[in-house]
């Protein structure tokens, strides 16, 4: 689809994978509750800034 340089593809693709993987924290012992919104806010967060970081370093190695 030729989304390669876009890079809020890279964003929502991996806010997406972040929120679906963040349910699966209910396995461990050590992990926050499901429902703690703080959490969760850090999780999609961090999953969110992975994204961008992500999609700005392929943006780049496409240049080349």
């Amino acid at each position: 689809m030729n989304q390669s340089r876009n890079i809020l593809a890279y964003f929502f693709c991996s806010s997406f994978i972040g929120t679906v993987l963040y349910t699966t924290t209910v396995f461990s012992p050590r992990t926050p509750n499901l429902f703690d919104g703080e959490a969760f806010l850090y999780w999609v967060g961090a999953h969110m800034i992975y994204g961008v970081i992500v999609g700005g370093l392929i943006i780049i190695m496409l240049r080349e």
